[in-house]
Parts: structure tokens; sequence; C-alpha cells
């Protein structure tokens, strides 16, 4: 049981740098009930000192109180400590979908962050500035999700360091 478990996408490790010692990256987080560890927590759950981590994918691991098994797809490096982004296990976004169909659809489940790549020539003050249509449209003011939703862009660089955004 572990505090820092983080749901992500398929694309979060393409986005993020945060390598692979084992498992694919473009499919460690494709399927539901599948799991990225950190190096620490391979050592931790698995005894792998040896460096050899791919001998843990596809061994199972129980997380938390969910009573289904995740199997282990990929070990990626610890996270810096110098990140905001800081996790033990990442389990696929794909998990939350399985069991509730209305996740990737619903306008309520904003408590969660997200990160866009943006495009080399994409102007981000343009795009910021079509975040409040968006949220009136999609949130209605506070009749959707129950507050006011404002989205804001900011550079990753300065997460860490400059952030007092929640999620």
């Amino acid at each position: 049981k572990e505090g820092d478990f983080i749901f992500a996408d398929e694309k979060f490790l393409d986005i993020l740098a945060f390598p692979l010692l084992a498992g694919n990256t473009e499919t460690a987080l494709r399927d539901p009930y599948t799991m990225v560890l950190t190096e620490a927590a391979a050592i931790r759950y698995f005894g792998a000192t040896d460096g050899d981590y791919s001998k843990l994918l596809g061994k199972a691991i129980r997380w938390g109180n969910d009573p289904r098994l995740f199997a282990v797809t990929g070990v990626c490096k610890n996270p810096p400590d110098n990140s905001h982004i800081t996790f033990d296990a990442l389990a696929s976004y794909a998990t939350v979908i399985a069991s509730n169909s209305d996740a990737d659809n619903s306008w309520t489940w904003s408590d969660m962050r997200h990160y866009l790549l943006l495009r080399p020539d994409a102007d981000p003050q343009a795009l910021e500035a079509k975040f409040s249509e968006f949220s009136e449209h999609y949130f209605h003011g506070d009749k959707v999700s129950g507050s006011i939703e404002k989205f804001y862009l900011q550079p990753l660089r300065e997460a860490h360091l400059y952030s007092d955004y929640e999620y």
C-alpha cells in the first residue's frame, strides 16, 4: 500500500522523460490492469537487485484494495527529486475506464493533471484564451462539477517550483 500511485494514459511515457529500464514504452500503459514500477519499487517488492528488470515483466502485483491483480509491464527510472511528478507506480488509465465506463466521458472527472504536448508552432496564449469558453460550454459555470472550472497552461519546467494550481 503506497501513496504514490498514478493512473497514466498510454502516451505518458512518450511525452514525459521517465525512461524504461524494462518494457515497451508504446505498450506498457495501453491495457487495463497493467503497471509500470519505478526501479525502487521493483527492488522493494520483488528484490530485483541485479538490474535485470526484464524478468519482472508479466509478474502480478496487487495494489491497494483493488481485488484484481496488475501485470507489471515495465520498470522505469526513479523520478528525480526535483520533479513535481512523483510516483512508485504508474497504472494504466485504461484500468479506470474498464472499471467505470463513465470515467472517460464524464465532465465531472476533472481531479487530475493533464499534460499537453503542443506543436512547435503552437501559440500557448491563443490556446489558453480558448479555455474560458471551453469551461463555460462543458461545465456550464458550476452546474456540472459543482465548482467553477478554470484551466491554465504552465510550462512543465516551471511546475515543480512555481505551481500552486490544483491538478
